[in-house]
């Protein structure tokens, strides 16, 4: 009786047994519904693909080893966990892990990884420069950031002047800023996130907009100056201007003579200061510097020094080759630093422009000789801030016969030039053939070898290497005709077939052609 229960009990036991190792779990899905908004309920599915029957699975979710909470489900339903997202301790990797309830013997399995994704709303968008004034100077650099009070997982759009640019990150950089990176800049926050029935929510946050000015760099200024007569005194009026900047500019300005120095903001691209001269007496130095915020621009330094006009003043005439009739003239002083040039014909001034000349740069030019540009031309010069000295130059006339003059010495020149460039030409060719005559050797007589020629046949015709020339033998006969001519003796013919024997010997060692 006790035999029969043992085996019953044994059977039964096999038979759970057997039951227990066909159970194998596959590995559960997590549904990658992996977005949630901070302070909501985040609804997240684990389920086995085939759920063995008649068992109770218990699904338990975990982030990294921190469990979330557990499900348990039968009858092939889907594990369901209702998650509170109330911070950010939920962002990052979760899992499902699957299991049989009450049997540790069915080892139990785990899903993949998701990422969970805690959104929180973006807000407070904020646009900060650096430089913090939002001035830049042209070949610097600029970056614009865009900050928030609060948002994760954001994706940013920059806007300058309204047009959008090529940037997703919060930071905006911009290495070497040009005129064109000018104008008002705006950023735009924005995150997204899906609710349980999967519509996508857009979150946005817009920077106000920030005000970007690209400066030009003032350039290097030039000085100069003027002289002014106020009385007996004479003032030196500097101006120093430069080419090119963004105004308003500091301009200011150093004299050895001043104690302190000069110096005045203006909104142009030049400035002037008085500095009070004596004639004929060296001031010294004068230098100004310009600078609008950036690099200081300084100039050359020049010399602040008035001569009057004084001693010799010459009227210099220059003829413009290859326009008949066009004469230039000029009047050379010899000293005057600010000399104001005043032009003569026959006694009578001439105004800046008339039919015949026209003043240029204090130069006067004739564009044509008439008979009534013709005559005697002189020049006056005087201080043009308003001295009563003044210097005549002598008289030039100024007729036909001077541009005749003129026009035969050219011609004569320009035919100079070219009988020179003949005969140089002749005398390198003359050259040349002489001293190519001379390097070139005397050409030996060639010495017809008529035994070699009978040993070839007769059908073929004479080939060119039956006509050989040893030019050592040549030379050699050379030479005993030389010394028979110096002892007035003539060669003896016996000694020809010895030479012609040779030659034999010599053509026949070499191989035929």
């Amino acid at each position: 009786m006790l035999s029969l229960r043992q085996a019953a009990l044994a059977l039964g036991l096999c038979s759970v047994l057997s039951q227990t190792w066909a159970i194998v779990l596959e590995r559960p899905i997590l549904e990658d519904f992996n977005t949630s908004l901070i302070n909501s309920v985040a609804v997240l599915n684990c389920y086995l693909p085939s759920p063995p029957e008649n068992e109770t699975i218990q699904y338990e979710l975990f982030k990294g080893t921190k469990s979330l909470g557990e499900y348990s489900a039968q009858h092939g339903e889907k594990g369901v966990f209702n998650l509170w997202v109330k911070d950010l301790s939920y962002d990052g990797n979760i899992s499902c892990k699957a299991s049989v309830q009450n049997n540790t013997d069915v080892k139990a399995t785990e899903s993949d990884t998701q990422s969970f994704r805690v959104i929180v709303p973006v807000e407070g968008a904020e646009l900060r420069s650096n430089p913090s004034s939002g001035e830049v100077f042209e070949g610097r650099g600029l970056s614009l950031n865009c900050t928030l009070k609060q948002g994760t997982y954001v994706s940013y759009e920059w806007f300058l002047n309204g047009d959008s640019l090529n940037q997703s990150t919060e930071l905006l950089v911009v290495q070497y800023v040009t005129l064109q990176d000018a104008g008002n800049y705006s950023c735009e926050a924005r995150n997204e996130a899906y609710d349980p029935d999967e519509e996508m929510t857009m979150i946005y946050s817009t920077s106000s907009h920030r005000l970007v000015k690209v400066k030009a760099p003032v350039s290097k200024p030039n000085i100069s100056f003027t002289v002014q007569r106020e009385g007996d005194d004479y003032w030196a009026i500097v101006t120093c201007q430069s080419g090119r900047g963004t105004p308003p500019v500091t301009f200011s300005f150093h004299n050895q003579t001043l104690a302190d120095l000069v110096s005045n903001e203006t909104a142009s691209l030049q400035a002037t200061v008085r500095i009070p001269i004596i004639l004929g007496q060296n001031m010294g130095e004068v230098q100004c510097k310009a600078t609008n915020g950036g690099d200081l621009a300084v100039s050359d330094a020049m010399t602040l020094e008035v001569v009057p006009v004084g001693g010799v003043a010459k009227v210099r005439l220059e003829y413009e080759m290859g326009s008949y009739g066009k004469v230039l003239l000029h009047c050379d002083l010899e000293r005057g630093t600010f000399p104001e040039i005043h032009w003569f014909l026959n006694g009578t001034e001439l105004d800046s422009r008339g039919q015949f000349h026209k003043i240029q740069e204090q130069a006067l030019k004739l564009t044509s000789i008439t008979p009534s540009s013709t005559g005697f031309y002189h020049c006056e010069a005087r201080d043009s801030f308003g001295t009563e000295k003044r210097i005549i130059s002598e008289k030039k006339i100024i007729d036909r016969t001077v541009l005749d003059r003129v026009s035969v010495l050219a011609f004569a020149i320009v035919l100079s030039c070219l009988l020179f460039l003949m005969v140089l030409v002749t005398a390198c060719c003359l050259y040349g053939a002489i001293h190519r005559r001379r390097l070139t050797p005397a050409k030996p007589r060639p010495i017809v070898l008529t035994e070699v020629v009978s040993m070839e046949d007769e059908d073929e015709e004479p080939e060119a290497t039956e006509y050989m020339e040893d030019v050592e033998l040549v030379e050699a006969a050379k030479i005993e005709d030389k010394d028979t001519s110096l002892t007035g003796e003539e060669g003896s013919v016996d000694e020809w077939p010895e030479i012609e024997k040779a030659l034999q010997v010599n053509f026949m060692d070499e191989e035929p052609i």
